[in-house]
């Protein structure tokens, strides 16, 4: 979802609607201070369930090993990116990381912005890279063509050329 660090420490289980799949980010949490709803993907409901179990009726959803509410995750973090023998990465990279993703994936930059909780489309336009955007739209292009028209061959294509 690519939510910010602090948008996913303070979440409630109250935001977390596990039966319709569906998350609600409070405005008081949110860098735009406005409440946005995101769904949830089948990955992060199965991760959501395992958390709901041990959760032990605690209205938060991330819990330090002691049921308290998790207030920051830099030693986790840290630690599991060293284990991972990753350097540089900081956690703020993931979130610019799932909506790179989801572009590269053709999602609508539209709806990577909404998902994202972006006041303005241009902050989400950094996500883009034109020049694979650019060329994977005119591919697509042929791809619609061939599906409405006669398959275009490269033997056809020189038969136009030499008309």
């Amino acid at each position: 979802m690519g939510m910010r660090r602090g948008e996913i420490l303070t979440l409630k289980w109250f935001d977390v609607d596990l039966n319709i799949n569906f998350i609600v980010i409070n405005k008081t949490n949110t860098k735009s201070k406005k409440s946005r709803e995101d769904y949830i993907n089948s990955v992060l409901k199965r991760f959501f369930l395992k958390l709901r179990l041990k959760s032990s009726g605690n209205e938060d959803v991330f819990l330090d090993d002691k049921g308290n509410r998790l207030k920051e995750i830099k030693n986790g973090y840290n630690s599991a990116c060293s284990r991972a023998g990753i350097e540089g990465l900081r956690f703020h990279d993931l979130r610019h990381s799932a909506a790179t993703r989801m572009i590269e994936s053709g999602v609508n930059i539209v709806a990577v912005s909404k998902i994202s909780g972006h006041s303005d489309i241009k902050t989400t336009m950094r996500y883009t890279h034109p020049d694979i955007s650019l060329k994977d739209a005119l591919e697509n292009l042929v791809i619609y063509e061939q599906s409405t028209t006669n398959i275009t061959t490269s033997e056809n294509i020189e038969k136009d050329v030499a008309r």
